[in-house]
């Protein structure tokens, strides 16, 4: 039985209508009707479907940023193909690019990660960084070349993130592209990128890849790290 067709379908109804209106200092618990349903949703998917046209039509209207903001957070559990334009259109916008970036980061639909890939052209500063972040937390090996053309980026922290999304991915493609950048990072990434370096290597070994993964530690040992670094290099390499 759907929450439209339920008993409660009057405070369903009334739910989604304080979400329409909802801004800083409304009261949350008008909308547990909301997250009740969407925690039912994972056993329906007629109601998945039905919450996920409607958080989506909310996301297109005009709603308040805060109520966008927690229909991402919905959709982040829920969300499927249907969701991706309307989540990546917020991509560019200051205010919910975090909260579209998170939602498309956890759904598992390859739809979200091809949404990200295309958005890295569009974006700029934190936004573009959270891309980045969160395509390496996707693990989406197709975005490694597209990754690396950022490692040289003039803003250090898209560049950092950067770098920590290719040792995420943890692939010998980007175990490759990381060991290459050793020798020429700039000083300022040079933390990040030993974190990346061992981040790859440690997934290269859970995979059974231990020659890359050696290769990387190897060069990672020979740019004269901090000695923590190399205590961590040599634990993943034991």
């Amino acid at each position: 039985m759907s929450a439209t067709e339920s008993p409660t379908a009057e405070r369903f109804q009334q739910a989604f209508a304080h979400l329409e209106n909802y801004g800083p200092g409304s009261g949350r618990g008008a909308l547990q009707p909301i997250d009740d349903a969407v925690a039912a949703a994972a056993r329906d998917e007629t109601l998945r479907a039905g919450l996920e046209k409607r958080l989506v039509a909310l996301l297109r209207g005009k709603a308040p940023a805060v109520a966008k903001d927690y229909a991402c957070g919905k959709l982040a559990i829920l969300g499927g193909p249907a969701a991706v334009p309307a989540l990546a259109e917020l991509l560019t916008t200051e205010t919910l690019a975090h909260a579209a970036t998170n939602a498309l980061q956890l759904m598992p639909c390859p739809e979200a990660g091809a949404a990200l890939r295309a958005s890295l052209e569009k974006l700029s500063g934190l936004p573009l960084a959270g891309a980045l972040t969160a395509l390496g937390m996707r693990r989406d090996p197709t975005a490694a070349t597209q990754l690396a053309a950022f490692l040289g980026h003039a803003d250090p922290v898209v560049a950092a993130a950067a770098v920590a999304a290719l040792g995420e991915i943890g692939t010998p493609a980007t175990g490759a592209t990381l060991r290459e950048f050793l020798p020429k990072a700039p000083a300022a990434l040079r933390s990040a990128l030993a974190d990346a370096c061992l981040a790859c290597a440690e997934r290269l070994k859970a995979a059974g890849d231990l020659v890359a993964g050696r290769s990387l530690l190897d060069a990672l040992l020979e740019a004269s790290p901090p000695e923590h670094v190399r205590a961590a290099a040599r634990r993943i390499a034991s």
